[in-house]
């Protein structure tokens, strides 16, 4: 309920569909993927810039079953990196809300809602503009 309150209606807690985000994944806690790890990246379109490295960094991981779920808020435009590459690549999931003006939601909001729609066993967070050595996801 507190995705619905926190996003003024723009999310519901029971929308895992690819209707908000472009990953068909439909997830629940009782069926995380064991041994599955998520990183999770809250960001927004003023951090594009940093989106195909943030990629890279996941993609090296040597970790062998893994996801990325990246929860971005815009004002004009997606992040045309993680637009094109959901759209092709399972283990991705975007989640980008467009919000009028100067608004934006909280870091933590953001996490929240990446994690709502993690379906890993573990969550690992990456911040959109660090680097990450391969073995980071132990």
């Amino acid at each position: 309920c507190d995705l619905w309150f926190c996003t003024s209606g723009l999310l519901h807690p029971r929308d895992r569909g690819a209707d908000r985000c472009n990953h068909a994944s439909t997830a629940s806690r009782a069926n995380l993927k064991k041994g599955r790890v998520t990183v999770i990246t809250p960001t927004t379109e003023s951090r594009q810039g940093f989106h195909e490295k943030l990629w890279a960094c996941f993609e090296a991981q040597d970790w062998p079953d893994k996801e990325l779920v990246v929860m971005e808020t815009y004002q004009r435009r997606s992040s045309a990196c993680f637009e094109a590459r959901a759209s092709s690549d399972p283990r991705l999931t975007y989640v980008g809300v467009q919000l009028p003006g100067d608004q934006d939601w909280s870091i933590g909001l953001k996490r929240n809602i990446c994690v709502h729609y993690a379906t890993g066993e573990f969550i690992v967070h990456f911040d959109d503009d660090d680097l990450y050595a391969v073995n980071y996801v132990p």
